[in-house]
């Protein structure tokens, strides 16, 4: 028991150094490159590496709130996670390009809304034949 305990201590410590280690390393590619230099397919990154940061965030928030082993449950944590990330994600690339309105707010939430109806209803897990 005591094994187990140390064994999971440690993975959420190198979880959470994970986490530091990707939010830093964000903020510093955030803070220390000029946008108008950079070509276009890195102006994508940071908004991919944020999508990438708040999803394992949540992730291993769910893992430590609600510990489980059961692999249908990580799947739907990890759907969750995604949908979660995903309105930040969107709100921003839509404000990115001058394009946000309450309009499509509303329909972003709505989509997402569907997506964890979608999680609830159907097993991950299955094969679909």
């Amino acid at each position: 028991k005591i094994k187990q305990d140390i064994d999971l201590m440690k993975k959420r410590n190198s979880e959470l150094l994970g986490l530091a280690g990707m939010w830093s390393g964000l903020f510093i590619f955030m803070s220390s490159t000029d946008p108008t230099k950079l070509p276009a397919i890195l102006l994508i990154a940071p908004i991919l590496w944020m999508f990438l940061c708040i999803v394992y965030t949540i992730f291993v928030l769910q893992r430590v709130l609600y510990s489980s082993q059961n692999e249908a449950i990580n799947k739907k944590r990890i759907g969750s996670a995604v949908l979660i990330a995903s309105v930040p994600t969107v709100l921003l690339l839509l404000q990115s390009i001058g394009q946000l309105t309450a309009k499509d707010l509303s329909l972003v939430l709505i989509l997402v809304g569907i997506g964890f109806a979608y999680l609830k209803r159907f097993k991950l897990a299955q094969k679909i034949e």
